[in-house]
């Protein structure tokens, strides 16, 4: 493929990316749904926070059991719809397998 036909499919792909943009916002505003012009931003305006090597707060020798849950969740935070479940087979086997919230619905979880 030649750089033209790349560059011919590239503007078809981003024309078909803007018309889709304007299809979705036009139906979100059908719906009821369509957000303000000034709230909605681009790329480019969203602030990245910037990484933090250190964690939110310190605890002490003598820190109760909920510092330390907050802390752990501080630093391993992440999708609150999973969690680990144990579980035991009749053989004696034992494992952890991801439970979710959303297990039945397709394309959530990624569970076969």
């Amino acid at each position: 493929m030649d750089f033209e036909t790349l560059l011919q499919k590239y503007q078809a792909l981003l024309a078909e990316n803007q018309a889709l943009k304007e299809e979705n916002l036009s139906l979100k505003s059908r719906l009821g749904l369509a957000e303000p012009l000034e709230s909605q931003s681009s790329p480019e305006e969203v602030q990245q926070e910037p990484f933090r090597s250190e964690p939110p707060f310190y605890l002490n020798d003598g820190a109760n059991p909920t510092e330390k849950i907050r802390l752990f969740m501080s630093l391993f935070k992440g999708r609150e719809d999973v969690y680990a479940k144990r579980w035991e087979g009749r053989e004696g086997r034992a494992g952890y397998a991801p439970v979710c919230l959303n297990e039945w619905k397709p394309g959530f979880c990624k569970k076969p």
